[in-house]
């Protein structure tokens, strides 16, 4: 799971997260946005736990957090963090800048539309 968060002064904080199987095919997306001022640790720490959520939705036992960083953890068999750059949570990363041009948030089996080409460059280049 690559979660991450984007915070706007005087709009709030924008978190996605994509989640994927062991071979990096897309299990799901969910993107939010809090209307209120957050630190950016603060929204992160946001980010991770809606992609535990959705992790939990998609019935998953073992889950791999990678980006930003709960007693969420015990819904899972197995929970590991690791930080990752961000050109390595690009998918994450523009999902969190997507929200602030969406209608409302949501949580999807499939990429919108508008961020399908950065899936598909991200799938590309983890198979260089």
């Amino acid at each position: 799971m690559n979660s991450d968060a984007s915070c706007r002064s005087g709009i709030g904080a924008g978190v996605g997260c994509v989640l994927r199987d062991h071979g990096g095919i897309v299990l799901g997306v969910s993107v939010d946005i809090i209307e209120t001022d957050l630190s950016i640790e603060i929204a992160e720490v946001v980010a991770v736990r809606g992609g535990m959520f959705l992790a939990m939705e998609k019935g998953g036992a073992n889950i791999g957090c990678r980006g930003g960083f709960s007693n969420d953890c015990k819904s899972f068999d197995e929970v590991s963090f690791s930080w990752v750059r961000r050109n390595a949570n690009y998918v994450a990363h523009s999902l969190g800048q997507f929200i602030f041009s969406c209608d409302e948030p949501f949580t999807s089996s499939s990429i919108p539309d508008e961020l399908a080409h950065i899936v598909n460059v991200d799938a590309d280049l983890r198979h260089v």
